[in-house]
């Protein structure tokens, strides 16, 4: 008899497991990047944001209050400051407060994170000015 050249059903079974552990890790490691570089993107808007506030506030002499919010630099057609608001990378509002609750600062500006709550840990943290 001819013995045949084949894989048997425990060889495949082992591949597979290999390439799913790598797969694992890789998409690990990929959720990893893409959080911190929401992140990123956050604190870059934040700093686009309070730019845009420190302009206003020379125009104006004041900082929006806590009321009229962000939204005030959407206002007044073509001189408007901002065209539309951003929203931070987990599509959630940015939190602004005036006058600031922290020592130092004139006014809180903050994304709640990935989590979209207040405080938090890791990626869920919450980036302020």
């Amino acid at each position: 008899m001819k013995k045949r050249k084949s894989f048997t059903l425990l060889e495949i079974v082992v591949v597979v497991a290999i390439i799913g552990m790598i797969a694992g890790i890789m998409v690990k490691n990929l959720i990893g990047v893409s959080s911190a570089s929401q992140q990123d993107m956050a604190r870059a808007s934040i700093k686009n944001l309070s730019e845009t506030l420190k302009i206003y506030r020379i125009h104006k002499k004041k900082y929006p209050s806590t009321d009229e919010g962000l939204e005030e630099l959407t206002k007044g057609g073509e001189s408007a400051y901002l065209e539309s608001l951003p929203l931070d990378p987990w599509g959630n509002e940015f939190v602004y407060n005036y006058p600031s609750q922290r020592d130092g600062k004139y006014y809180d500006l903050y994304s709640l994170g990935e989590d979209g709550q207040e405080g938090g840990e890791g990626f869920s943290e919450d980036i302020s000015n």
